[in-house]
């Protein structure tokens, strides 16, 4: 699949940047991880802290978002 193809078959979702709001939850959720000892793998922290930092739900099959404190979590 072409890039101009994930456009096309998500052009109905809004894209939401990791700017600075997400980049301080990241932080957040990182030490929070540490404290609780429950290594989460960036990438999911970093979708975490953007979902987190705008006050959304992340859909998913992967059980590492569960281990993020106050982050709602759809699984499927």
């Amino acid at each position: 699949m072409t890039m101009d193809e994930v456009f096309e078959t998500f052009d109905w979702a809004t894209v939401i940047p990791f700017d600075e709001a997400a980049t301080r939850e990241a932080a957040l959720i990182q030490r929070e991880l540490r404290e609780d000892g429950t290594p989460v793998k960036t990438p999911d922290v970093m979708i975490g802290a953007i979902a987190r930092s705008v006050g959304g739900t992340v859909v998913t099959r992967d059980s590492d978002f569960d281990h993020i404190r106050n982050l709602p979590v759809e699984n499927y």
